[in-house]
């Protein structure tokens, strides 16, 4: 289901290392799950981006509080794209540990717009596990959507 998601989805295990990563994010990336793997999928991290990011994660998922990340991703083509970037830790019922993930929108490259748009596929998100409700977009209801002026 994770693949067929029109967004990037990534998750860590307990130990912050990533355990996965789905189609949309690969595709996106143009790099194959190896290679995201664990922490290898920092690496497409814009350079100006990278330490805040790192650690900006780093820090709030050692601490197990929620984190919010604007930062720029490497496209399959070489290509820079703004990313919004936000989860929150998660427990079971029985108050253990559950794996971090976030499905985060394709960008178009408009750092105001592709974050306006993660913005607000994020307080979707959060909308929907405040609910408990898990939540499948059919296919057919996906628009591609274009920033005005472009």
């Amino acid at each position: 289901m994770a693949d067929c998601a029109p967004v990037l989805i990534w998750m860590a295990g307990a130990d912050a290392r990533c355990d996965f990563f789905n189609r949309g994010w690969l595709e996106f990336t143009g790099r194959t799950l190896e290679q995201e793997l664990g922490y290898g999928w920092a690496e497409g991290i814009h350079p100006e981006d990278f330490q805040r990011c790192v650690d900006g994660y780093l820090e709030a998922f050692h601490a197990r509080r929620p984190f919010r990340l604007e930062y720029r991703l490497r496209r399959h083509d070489g290509e820079y794209r703004w990313i919004l970037d936000q989860d929150a830790p998660r427990t079971t019922p029985g108050g253990a540990f559950a794996p971090v993930f976030d499905g985060l929108p394709p960008a178009n490259g408009e750092p105001s717009f592709d974050l306006a748009v993660g913005r607000m596929c994020a307080q979707l998100k959060d909308l929907y596990v405040a609910a408990g409700v898990e939540c499948a977009v059919e296919p057919a209801a996906i628009r591609q959507v274009t920033p005005p002026n472009t």
